[in-house]
């Protein structure tokens, strides 16, 4: 019996010692041991809260006016509530009266490398600024603070200065607070938008043995919002009863393992935002060898040069209104219309004309019209107009040039540039290998007569990456079946390591893209699995 009381009594002295030397085994425990502190009106009480004895910052915090540090009478807690919480960090949400002056604030506190709760900076409970009362966090507790809302454990990431708003922050999804069949991530919260999803928030499983987990992932459906642009990974590994799955557009990134071992997912929908390069592409149309250019109205004593790209002899038909030399320098004498012809010097029969207007010279208080207004040329022969093409190209791309009048064998199609490859040489298609300093030049030659061509040039650009899927994000996809890739150029999508998917599992891609895919280096080895999307 008397051992059993020693015990007894030696537990209950350990526990006494233990809450006393602690103070700071929780938050509350330790702003109860603050106000204690202040309502003692001695400075060494308070600084043995914030400081080791003896510190520098101890020894400041000492030289201070006791009296204007204690500027009250008595302080009482009313309320301390939990605001957010997490096993590093934690704000409460604290109601003092201090004098009959009832106020209320936010206190943040930081557990340190002792396991210890501290404050994260000075509280102020004395200030009559509403603004300056209790203690300010810092950036790491920002960083780490994790909120939640009816569905989602989340973090709210400030995009430029900690604690400050600003219209670069966003929200990264750390967890649901359900396994649940249907899974809806919203496009904002707290009326910021979400952007990431953190790594293994989705990942539900069971250990087994405690070496082994069981995937326990009820998700059967999940919609993605348009404002997600990184999935970090192991997000949703092992999702095993996800059926189908639609990336949004604006997804950049996929971390490693985000989606491996959702065995059950049959059909895949990859959605790029190509805007930025294919938003505003102009259509160039070709011109012919012979085509003039050049200005169809003038003024008297103007001095214009026409030109072609073929070579040519000059002559028009009136030079009592304008004279032209064999350069293609037309002087203006006269007003009238005169018609300038362009004849082949390799073939005289190849010819081509038009009608210039000459004007009568302005009066002095006038201007002259500096606009050009180009020629309408006609020909002796069915021009090579070149069609199908657009002011540039990505690496990547596929195109179909084609001329008008003229069927498949009657023209011959050449580059001046190894980065513009012709894939057939006779119907036009084209496929632009990588990026060019100068514009590209494409000519179509009429293969019964090589004095008759067209040419059309244009800019071949490097393709940005648009969505990255880090490696193995996509492994042991075992039950797919399809994939529906919104991608005009094969490049926009860059899958770092290999990509790993069943031989045959379809892949379909906008019409116009589909031989893009089958002669890219990254598809090679499945070129044969590719179908154009019925609809785009």
């Amino acid at each position: 019996m008397k051992i059993k009381k020693f015990w007894i009594a030696l537990l209950t002295i350990f526990i006494i010692l233990l809450s006393g030397c602690g103070g700071d085994s929780s938050p509350r425990a330790l702003w109860n041991r603050y106000i204690k502190a202040m309502n003692s009106m001695d400075l060494a009480n308070v600084a043995a809260i914030y400081f080791i004895e003896g510190s520098t910052d101890y020894n400041l915090f000492m030289e201070q006016d006791p009296y204007a540090y204690f500027s009250f009478g008595y302080v009482e807690t009313l309320e301390f509530n939990t605001e957010l919480a997490n096993d590093k960090y934690y704000c409460a949400d604290v109601m003092i009266e201090i004098d009959g002056d009832v106020k209320q604030f936010y206190v943040y506190f930081v557990k340190n490398t002792a396991n210890q709760w501290k404050f994260i900076s000075e509280v102020n409970i004395t200030s009559g600024n509403p603004s300056e009362l209790g203690n300010q966090p810092d950036a790491n507790y920002y960083s780490n603070i994790v909120k939640q809302d009816e569905t989602f454990k989340y973090k709210y990431i400030y995009g430029r200065t900690a604690g400050v708003k600003d219209p670069s922050d966003y929200i990264k999804i750390v967890e649901p607070l359900k396994n649940q069949k249907v899974v809806e991530i919203p496009a904002e919260i707290e009326g910021v938008p979400v952007k990431a999803i953190g790594d293994y928030a989705f990942f539900h499983y069971r250990k087994i043995l405690s070496s082994f987990t069981r995937p326990t992932s009820k998700m059967e459906q999940l919609i993605l919002p348009d404002t997600l642009e990184k999935i970090e990974e192991y997000a949703f590994y092992q999702s095993v009863r996800l059926k189908t799955l639609e990336l949004p557009a604006s997804l950049i990134q996929v971390g490693n393992y985000a989606f491996a071992g959702c065995t059950g997912l049959t059909q895949l929908t990859i959605n790029v935002n190509e805007s930025d390069m294919y938003g505003s592409l102009t259509p160039v149309v070709g011109v012919d060898s012979m085509y003039i250019t050049g200005d169809a109205k003038i003024y008297v004593d103007d001095v214009i040069t026409y030109q072609t790209t073929a070579s040519v002899n000059w002559s028009v038909s009136d030079e009592a209104i304008a004279t032209i030399t064999e350069n293609g320098q037309l002087t203006a004498l006269s007003a009238g219309t005169v018609t300038i012809t362009a004849t082949n010097k390799a073939d005289g029969t190849k010819r081509s004309w038009a009608t210039v207007t000459v004007q009568p010279k302005p009066a002095e208080d006038q201007s002259k019209n500096t606009a050009v207004e180009p020629l309408a040329v006609e020909y002796s022969y069915t021009p090579i107009i070149i069609e199908g093409a657009t002011n540039q190209m990505y690496a990547g791309d596929y195109a179909v040039f084609s001329v008008d009048n003229y069927s498949v064998g009657d023209i011959i199609w050449e580059s001046n540039n190894a980065n513009l490859k012709i894939l057939q040489q006779y119907d036009g298609k084209v496929l632009a290998v990588s990026k060019t300093d100068a514009a590209v030049v494409v000519t179509a030659r009429s293969t019964s007569d090589p004095h008759i061509y067209g040419t059309v040039s244009f800019i071949i650009r490097d393709a940005s990456v648009k969505l990255t899927f880090s490696e193995n994000s996509l492994d042991r996809l075992n039950s797919l079946k399809a994939i529906y890739l919104n991608a005009i150029n094969p490049n926009s999508v860059a899958f770092k390591g290999t990509l790993k998917l069943n031989s045959n599992v379809k892949i379909y891609v906008p019409a116009r893209s589909v031989e893009a895919y089958r002669n890219s280096e990254v598809w090679k080895s499945m070129k044969d699995n590719f179908y154009p999307m019925e609809t785009e």
